[in-house]
């Protein structure tokens, strides 16, 4: 649940919102992993169909999240909520195991439409077998919008309803990011929300 190579993220939204996790980690307040475990969602081999001549082996479909996050109880209610408890809607669902919090998220693009988006049709269907088959809610998580923020909101993406981190305020090759909204750092944010 530490640094994970960076060259191993499936995408630059991975790396952004690792880049989130990796500030919260070092001030104590999550531990995470990166694609904790491949649940099998369906069965394929259960509904051979034979023929005279041949036969159809459906495909088994998989499912693999990008991060499982353990929250510290300090951000209860200011990042993660708990459903079924007197907690209000925060950015994070989270499911309590004995004293622990933990989410499971998969980390989305801020465009999630168009024709050659496969995740955005397959993601809502296997996010509700997991939660039927394996009682495990999957939130989608954007970590920053590509839209022009107009009003704080969830869809803006986690960095404007919380903290942007630091390393995601220059561009690769060192130039500082345009933003479409007012930057905040996670110690400001933090002292915010009375967490020091």
């Amino acid at each position: 649940m530490l640094n994970i190579p960076v060259t191993n993220l499936d995408s630059k939204e991975e790396l952004y919102f690792y880049q989130w996790l990796e500030e919260l980690r070092l001030k104590g307040l999550c531990r995470y992993t990166y694609q904790p475990r491949t649940f099998l969602l369906f069965t394929g081999s259960k509904y051979k169909m034979k023929f005279k001549k041949g036969s159809i082996i459906p495909r088994d479909v998989n499912y693999t999240p990008d991060f499982s996050i353990l929250w510290d109880e300090k951000l209860r209610n200011i990042i993660f909520s708990v459903p079924g408890t007197a907690d209000i809607k925060t950015e994070f669902v989270a499911v309590q195991k004995g004293d622990q919090y933990v989410s499971v998220v998969d980390v989305k693009g801020g465009f999630s439409g168009g024709r050659n988006n496969s995740s955005a049709i397959t993601f809502p269907l296997k996010q509700k077998w997991m939660l039927q088959i394996y009682n495990l809610y999957v939130q989608k998580i954007i970590p920053i919008t590509n839209k022009k923020v107009k009003k704080v909101a969830t869809a803006n993406g986690v960095f404007v309803e919380t903290f942007t981190p630091a390393a995601h305020l220059l561009t690769p090759t060192g130039k500082p990011r345009k933003f479409n909204y007012e930057p905040k750092m996670i110690n400001k944010y933090l002292e915010e929300n009375g967490i020091n």
